[in-house]
């Protein structure tokens, strides 16, 4: 049997046939959330059984639970977050993360061969993995895009390198910078935030979205080189923007000089880049564009749901 352990309704994942779907219980603590999605699943599985994890953490959960519990499951994390910090939180992940992978029983996709390569790297293993890009939902292809725009938008909560966009819109005190950041670096920002900033929180997606398609390109320096802003650069495709990341063993996977633009963390670069695009609309249309038919080649509903059962048959 395969069980399919979701974090919510919102996850975007295929449905499929001869399987078992299981939320996580709803809890003001997130990490309690995931810890008795975990316990759930387990119980009501059975040995050799299956269970697909949408969120990495809790497959690393499930396979240290049946561990310790002596029960037989084959696990799944679905596209590996791991990033390589040296925190204790982090220490600590490393250990969970890569007794699990040296498990013969734990299969793991990453959204890219590069960042397969660095978790490796990183935790002194040899694990193959399944290369599975993040999906670009078919409804992102109903959005009418909004070419024209003003300015510069920044948004997300994972690994965004807040004090380089700062930087950057201070020095380009002439450009608007529309952000949308996490609430407590919102208040910590306040009275630093340049003349030229339009800095919201805590909004809706929609009012996020709106956010986005009043500017003209969607910039995300990253502060890791784990997947993050994978979300936020589909969505500025499907709008038509024109994305200007952080080069890491990830976006360089996706994004290209015919797509987009990748670079260092550089503010004189992402300066000079920046201006470019924005004076030179018809430049920055191609660029999204060519990104756009990317996604839909490489990253469609039909096959991501593909590799998913690919990946299942050989579980």
């Amino acid at each position: 049997m395969i069980h399919i352990l979701l974090d919510n309704n919102n996850n975007h994942f295929p449905k499929l046939n001869d399987t078992e779907v299981h939320l996580s219980p709803t809890h003001h603590n997130k990490y309690m959330s995931w810890i008795k999605g975990a316990c759930s699943v387990i119980k009501k599985s059975r040995k050799d059984d299956t269970i697909v994890c949408w969120l990495d953490i809790q497959a690393v959960l499930c396979y240290w639970l049946c561990t310790l519990t002596f029960r037989d499951r084959n696990i799944i994390a679905i596209n590996l977050l791991l990033k390589d910090k040296t925190t204790v939180f982090n220490r600590m992940a490393k250990f969970l993360y890569r007794h699990a992978l040296k498990s013969q029983h734990f299969k793991a996709t990453v959204t890219s061969k590069g960042y397969g390569v660095s978790v490796n790297r990183s935790l002194g293993i040899d694990k193959p993995y399944t290369v599975l890009r993040d999906l670009f939902p078919d409804e992102y292809r109903k959005w009418e895009k909004s070419y024209a725009g003003e300015g510069v938008f920044c948004g997300g909560n994972n690994s965004r390198d807040w004090d380089f966009i700062l930087k950057l819109a201070d020095m380009m005190q002439d450009v608007t910078f529309r952000l949308v950041m996490p609430r407590h670096l919102y208040l910590e920002a306040q009275s630093r935030l340049p003349k030229n900033v339009i800095a919201k929180h805590s909004l809706t997606e929609n009012e996020f979205l709106q956010e986005m398609s009043r500017s003209a390109v969607v910039c995300l320096p990253l502060t890791t080189e784990a997947p993050a802003g994978l979300i936020v650069l589909y969505q500025a495709t499907a709008l038509g923007k024109t994305i200007v990341t952080t080069d890491t063993v990830t976006t360089r996977e996706y994004v290209n000089d015919n797509s987009g633009i990748t670079l260092e963390n550089d503010v004189n670069k992402w300066e000079r880049e920046i201006r470019h695009i924005l004076s030179n609309p018809d430049v920055a249309h191609k660029k999204a564009d060519t990104m756009y038919r990317f996604l839909i080649d490489n990253c469609s509903e039909s096959q991501y749901t593909q590799t998913i059962k690919s990946i299942l048959e050989l579980s």
